[in-house]
């Protein structure tokens, strides 16, 4: 009951969202930017609410029909936000995004914009994935079997020597300390039998037991009031649910997804059942009543033109243009119809009308047309919709009395799916009312196909009757009018395939042997820690006042969301592929530290993605020459769409399209210069392929070459003092570290880290937090000034280097847009230009 009302509000919310979006399209295009930017960001905002709300609804409801409709409907609220973010970057002319002005217009919490990346997609490639992770495993057993067996392990004489000295030294030690114990206890006794004094009793033991019980339990008690105080005045977080609770509510999520599953099978065996019957039971009847009416169109038909019709083809809509003639349009057009009018209308927009002036369109911004807004509101009305006037809308036929009355009385007992009472279905299983309903549609349409051609035969039988009536040898013609066929496509150039008799298998334990498919440790996109920047829309709009080409620093949060809107929710599925704004390559540009490892192995954990590694100094030796070039790139464009979600990645990026190679490198970075950007073209949009690139020194590099391989550019800054003020705090607390305010100096910890990068930082906390260091907490509290002395052995990011991707970055595609747009030259001269 939970999660369906839950379901029936975000419904309520999708649809003031539509009404909203209906309201921009109507409104006159928008000059000012910051306007634009405020309407496309709040909508962002509230379909990322949604979606959040509906992933929570599809990965706990347990009927399997109303999970038909989330599904759906999650799935186009994911492509409506891609294409928002696409809108609000052309705006914002900033690939990360900050929105806390926006956050705060709207009073929403920053937590409540983190895109939760849906787990459907992976479980439902379970077993796929086991399978590969399998296969791995098995091809590194045999190659670490071969290696073993060529290397036998060997020690040396100094190193057994070593050995023997640590054995003995360690024997010893244990003779000097049983010993000195032996010593220590001779010691007290001998004064004991000077003094007198006896052992302690039995009740004193007892006193001193309880002294110290007492004490311990006082200590905690004041702890815990301390702690209740702290948290009353605002100076500390409130603790999390119980474990116990925590772990009851983990077993109730997972007893509900075994259930999704059991209902499912039963769904999916409902659909054949329910099928079968209604052929059964009103199929032959369902034949006749055909064929009674199609009988009085031919003779009505007769009557009013004087010679029987013509039957229409499959092709053309069969008799179902017959009493439907309205839906004849439906059958003339193709299924495309809808995107190929779209497309030819948009290369009019922006066009001159014949006295010279320009369009609406052209002067300010206006929401584009989205297919899957289309989707939402198609999906917003089936949730309010019944389903018998949703029957009702495709096949008119008559129908048995009964029937109807069964199905009214079946939807006044259930209702719809925004207020249907449940009360007869407490356990949430199929719902065969509406099943009926569904399939009876399928049982109608193939009914209708059969009765078509028997009524063909018969209708040439009465022709040939008349005919033969008039006098004239009327012959039984057996053709049949076809249909129109469509144009044949194009064909489409194919590449020659260099290993049309091999396996999957095959080539899959070739490229694993050679090291070029990869295993990743497994890491979540949650797991790169920090909040959001809660100070980037104010300096970005002091900025557009400034004119400074200085962007806000983002903040974690930011980060994840751009990362998960690029590069995981596209590749998710094959719909979102195809429909949302193509994204094949997206490099990461940063120092040292700054997480772009770790966003990689987090892309590929989240999308259970195979993992191909291009690096030069990982192909170097490998497929040598020409041929073997071209081999490896077939090898991996195959194998990739075979094994598809992948991800192509290339370290040191930069190098590949470097000028001047280094005469100590040895490892040939040049190697893939020509082939890479081919790679990329040829990811086509039903590929859920990307190519993800590293670099640490992109301005070394031919920009041209770089910006032509790699569409999205994302510069990962050094943390600002709120990422890691978060960061410092979440780590410590993570690894087991206790921070008490009083004694631990969190903000000065995170002011002297200026300058280090988020890697400097959790290594340092890891390497001071160890094992021993976090058990003497209880006797020895933790300070901020242990954690400096691991700090200061890193390098930290100076400015010069800090400058140089500065600078870099707005020589970029998108940084020379903003720098046009600082000096004037971007929209207003262009139609300044356009009047003259």
């Amino acid at each position: 009951m939970t999660y369906n009302n839950l379901w029936i509000e975000t419904h309520a919310e999708i649809r003031k969202i539509v009404q909203t979006e209906d309201e921009l399209q109507e409104l006159k295009p928008e000059r000012n930017r910051d306007v634009s930017f405020k309407h496309v960001s709040k909508l962002y905002i509230r379909y990322i609410i949604v979606y959040r709300n509906l992933d929570l609804c599809y990965d706990q409801v347990i009927h399997p029909q109303k999970r038909l409709l989330i599904r759906k409907l999650l799935e186009a609220v994911i492509g409506r936000i891609l294409e928002l973010k696409h809108e609000i970057v052309n705006l914002d002319l900033n690939e990360f995004t900050c929105l806390d002005d926006v956050l705060a217009d709207l009073k929403i919490t920053p937590d409540k914009i983190d895109i939760v990346i849906p787990s459907y997609m992976t479980k439902e490639r379970f077993e796929e994935v086991e399978y590969w992770e399998e296969k791995m495993a098995e091809v590194k057993k045999k190659i670490t079997r071969s290696t073993s067996d060529k290397e036998e392990k060997t020690m040396d004489r100094k190193e057994a020597i070593l050995l023997l000295q640590r054995h003995e030294r360690a024997r010893q030690g244990r003779l000097r300390a049983k010993l000195m114990n032996d010593i220590r206890n001779q010691e007290l006794a001998e004064k004991r039998a000077k003094t007198g004094e006896k052992a302690i009793g039995e009740v004193q033991a007892v006193i001193r037991i309880q002294r110290i019980w007492r004490g311990h339990l006082t200590r905690k008690n004041i702890r815990k009031q301390r702690q209740e105080e702290l948290m009353f005045i605002g100076m500390s977080a409130p603790t999390d649910f119980p474990t116990v609770y925590q772990q009851k509510l983990e077993q109730i999520s997972a007893f509900r997804r075994e259930l999704q599953v059991e209902y499912e099978k039963h769904y999916q065996a409902a659909l054949i059942d329910c099928k079968e019957e209604i052929h059964v039971t009103e199929g032959p009847d369902l034949t006749e009543r055909m064929k009674d009416e199609i009988r009085q169109w031919f003779w009505k038909e007769k009557e009013e033109q004087g010679r029987f019709p013509e039957y229409p083809s499959d092709e053309e809509g069969g008799s179902n243009v017959i009493f439907n003639p309205e839906i004849a349009d439906q059958y003339s057009e193709p299924e495309t119809g809808r995107k190929k009018e779209e497309k030819k209308k948009e290369p009019e927009k922006g066009k001159k009308d014949k006295e010279g002036e320009i369009e609406e369109d052209e002067v300010g911004f206006r929401l584009q047309a989205s297919d899957f807004f289309q989707t939402i509101k198609e999906a917003d009305q089936e949730f309010e919709e019944s389903e018998p006037a949703r029957g009702k809308k495709i096949l008119e036929y008559p129908r048995n009395p009964g029937i109807e009355k069964l199905e009214a009385f079946c939807f006044a007992a259930f209702g719809i799916w925004s207020e249907r009472d449940e009360v007869n279905n407490p356990k949430q299983s199929v719902d065969r009312g509406i099943l009926a309903i569904e399939k009876r549609k399928e049982v109608e349409e193939e009914t209708r196909r059969l009765v078509d051609n028997i009524m063909r035969d018969e209708l040439e039988i009465l022709k040939a009757a008349v005919e033969r009536d008039k006098g004239k040898k009327g012959k039984i013609s057996k053709k049949r009018k076809k249909g129109k066929k469509g144009q044949k496509k194009g064909k489409k150039k194919k590449d020659k395939d260099l290993t049309p008799d091999r396996t999957t298998e095959s080539l899959f334990e070739e490229l694993v042997v050679n090291g070029i498919i990869k295993s990743y440790p497994k890491v979540n996109l949650a797991d790169f820690l920090g909040d959001i920047s809660f100070s980037g829309g104010q300096l970005r709009s002091g900025k557009a006042s400034q004119k400074t080409e200085e962007d806000p620093c983002p903040g974690p949060s930011d980060i994840r969301r751009t990362v998960a809107e690029y590069c995981i929710l596209p590749l998710l599925s094959q719909e979102l592929r195809e429909n949302t704004p193509n994204v094949k390559s997206v490099l990461f540009a940063g120092a040292e530290g700054c997480g772009k490892s770790m966003l990689l192995n987090a892309i590929c954990t989240e999308l259970k993605a195979t993992l191909f590694d291009l690096t030069a100094t990982n192909i170097v030796g490998k497929y040598p020459g020409k041929s073997g070039l071209n081999m490896l790139i077939h090898l991996v464009t195959k194998v990739g769409r075979l094994l598809q979600p992948s991800v192509i990645f290339l370290d040191q990026a930069e190098k590949t399209f470097v000028k001047k190679v280094s005469k100590t490198d040895k490892s040939d970075p040049k190697r893939l210069k020509k082939d890479l950007p081919k790679l990329v073209k040829s990811i086509s949009t039903e590929d859920q392929v990307i190519l993800i690139g590293n670099s640490r020194c992109p301005w070394e590099c031919d920009q041209k070459g770089l910006t032509q391989t790699y569409q999205k550019i994302l510069y990962l800054p050094k943390p600002d003092y709120s990422y890691r003020y978060s960061l410092w705090k979440q780590k410590i607390t993570s690894v087991g570290g206790e921070i008490a305010y009083p004694h631990f100096d969190l903000s000065s910890l995170t002011k002297i880290s200026e300058g280090w990068t988020s890697g400097a930082i959790v290594r340092s906390v890891n390497e001071t937090l160890t094992e021993k260091r976090v058990l003497q907490q209880k006797f020895k509290k933790l300070k901020a000034g242990e954690f400096i002395i691991v700090l200061a052995k890193c390098e930290p990011i100076y400015k010069e280097e800090e400058d140089a991707f500065n600078s870099w970055y707005m020589k970029t595609p998108l940084g020379k847009k903003k720098t046009k747009l600082l000096e004037g030259d971007d929209d207003d001269k262009k139609d300044k230009a356009k009047k003259k």
